[in-house]
């Protein structure tokens, strides 16, 4: 990620302008069935869960907080109305919540439950329900709770409803009734559902294209006019090519940019999506980086991640020292991305790394924090950025340099930092569990070599400045105290190693 009044019931069809039904798939592991009315009047949406057939459950919970933004936000203060069922039957709550403001006891099982979700403000990467006359944006983790023991069943969505002459847009797997025009989508459990953003609504503009037989959808909303979808369309293009030859493939069936044209905040992450608060009238071109960004997150978080990082545990935080390779080195590889991919030249290149050196060369919070721990305690700062006032994403975006040109040093440009990433996804992708502690120093030691210990712990495991001086050296640079510039007296090697690092 990166940042940049319920008053009355709903009691027409008019006021009911968006209806989704979230159904369990038909299959013996059927999870519950969800049905969502939204009404822009009161803005709200209403949500029924119904469990199948024999299934019961006496507790409902909504998630504490939402992946990729790493603070304790409480969905739950969102909630009204709580009543579960069973059959035609209310069944009483119990004590009322059971695990503070995010859970809900019955005093027995049912087979229902409904309750009432209130349009809320956004987060600080997203939107979490968004909800006008002519439009409808989500954020999974606000909207849907889920009942104990039902998580893990196969889930499908369906539009029951949609505007007239409106466009859906969500990266689930879908199909088309053309009777009905309802709409049926599919995710296998409930962390791909609450993964999955839907904006809908008669104002979405959409553009498709194609790259190694996966689908990409440009959905613009908000204020789509001002943008260029074809423009749009050419950078997204070069970055997920790019990103293609990185890693040797696209990991999902189709992916979606969810452009928020003048929307609030940065930017959140998911598996098969992004959404992006995109500034009205821009270039692509101005916002590279960050497009660049969020689509890495598909490989780098959503499947190379550590074991607390899916699959996930929404009711308390999800403690991890490596949130600096998550958010810093993503970033390091949207510069490397944008660049490999002719966004950007080679001088603003450099520049931009150099500006996150000067960051952790220069940061007076650099002497005192580790990057593991500014990721390891970032729950206590509540800013989803870093604790004791280091930036893991721009110290991490340092480290991730440093780790690459050590790389490239200590085997002669045989190797680098991509190999590292290749391991680890390797190892994490396709459904196979997250990394364990130390992991990530054992690929770079494996791939660079011994000293590459004493490098990795220099950058991550211990405050002070970054040891990354004589790796610059070795490519013909140097570090001047503001940024990176290139040295007159470069050796050969140094000038070899450097024109391999800047090969496109």
């Amino acid at each position: 990620m990166r940042r940049q009044m319920y008053a009355k019931p709903m009691t027409t069809a008019r006021k009911s302008l968006y209806v989704c039904l979230i159904a369990g798939a038909t299959v013996a592991s059927q999870a519950a069935e969800y049905r969502v009315a939204v009404d822009p009047d009161v803005g709200a949406a209403r949500v029924e869960i119904r469990l199948a057939e024999g299934e019961s459950s006496d507790l409902f919970s909504m998630p504490a907080w939402a992946p990729g933004d790493y603070r304790i936000v409480n969905f739950g203060r969102h909630v009204r109305d709580v009543k579960f069922w069973q059959g035609a039957d209310e069944i009483p709550l119990k004590d009322g919540r059971a695990n503070g403001v995010n859970a809900w006891r019955a005093s027995r099982p049912g087979d229902k439950v409904t309750y009432t979700v209130l349009a809320q403000p956004p987060g600080i990467f997203s939107e979490n329900l968004r909800i006008t006359a002519t439009e409808v944006f989500w954020n999974g983790p606000a909207v849907f709770g889920w009942l104990e023991g039902h998580a893990k069943e196969a889930h499908s969505v369906r539009v029951e409803t949609a505007p007239v002459g409106g466009v859906f847009v969500c990266p689930l797997s879908g199909v088309l009734d053309a009777k009905s025009s309802e709409r049926t989508f599919t995710a296998k459990d409930y962390d791909s559902l609450v993964d999955s953003p839907v904006v809908f609504g008669t104002t979405i503009s959409t553009r498709t294209f194609i790259v190694s037989g996966k689908e990409h959808v440009l959905a613009a909303f908000r204020r789509p006019a001002s943008l260029s979808l074809t423009d749009f369309e050419t950078t997204c293009r070069a970055i997920v090519t790019e990103a293609q030859s990185l890693i040797g493939e696209l990991p999902y069936a189709r992916y979606v940019f969810f452009l928020d044209v003048g929307g609030p905040g940065g930017g959140l992450e998911h598996a098969d999506s992004a959404r992006l608060a995109i500034p009205p009238g821009v270039r692509s071109t101005g916002v590279a980086g960050f497009l660049a960004h969020e689509f890495f997150h598909a490989f780098n978080v959503k499947r190379i991640r550590p074991k607390p990082l899916g699959p996930f545990d929404y009711t308390r935080p999800a403690i991890t020292s490596t949130l600096w390779w998550m958010e810093g080195v993503t970033d390091y590889y949207a510069e490397l991305l944008t660049y490999r991919a002719g966004l950007i030249d080679q001088e603003e290149f450099l520049a931009n790394l150099g500006y996150a050196v000067d960051y952790a060369m220069n940061s007076p919070a650099a002497e005192t924090v580790s990057a593991a721990e500014s990721s390891r305690r970032v729950w206590e700062a509540n800013n989803s950025s870093g604790f004791g006032g280091l930036s893991y994403y721009d110290e991490g975006k340092a480290i991730g340099f440093c780790l690459d040109l050590a790389i490239r040093w200590k085997t002669g440009g045989v190797r680098s930092l991509d190999d590292v990433v290749r391991t680890l996804y390797a190892e994490t992708s396709g459904g196979k569990p997250g990394f364990g502690d130390g992991r990530i120093r054992d690929v770079c030691v494996q791939v660079g070599g011994s000293e590459l210990a004493g490098m990795y712990d220099a950058c991550v495991e211990r405050p002070g400045p970054l040891p990354i001086r004589d790796a610059l050296a070795a490519h013909g640079l140097f570090f001047d105290g503001r940024g990176i510039q290139r040295s007159p007296n470069a050796s050969a090697d140094a000038l070899r190693l450097l024109s391999q690092f800047l090969t496109r």
